[in-house]
């Protein structure tokens, strides 16, 4: 599996923890989101591409790099009480 693939997967279960239902049922600024964090492409190109706004979708991305930032943090911690074992 490549790195572009795995890293799509992650992003798409940590879009599945965001309960705002216009999030979990759109699926342009769904994919628009996920095109952002994979390949990078910039945020007004995917929101002209997929028709949605480009707030809503810079707000999306915040969301999921906040909920990224927690996983590492969880990960971390969850390290450091296995390193104590």
């Amino acid at each position: 599996m490549s790195q572009k693939q795995r890293d799509l997967e992650y992003y798409e279960a940590l879009l599945n923890h965001i309960k705002t239902p216009s999030i979990r049922s759109g699926t342009g600024i769904r994919t628009a989101a996920l095109e952002h964090l994979v390949l990078g492409t910039p945020q007004s190109e995917l929101a002209r591409k997929h028709g949605v706004a480009q707030s809503n979708l810079n707000r999306l991305i915040k969301r999921i790099r906040e909920l990224d930032a927690w996983v590492g943090y969880i990960s971390q911690l969850r390290a450091a009480r296995d390193e104590k074992a």
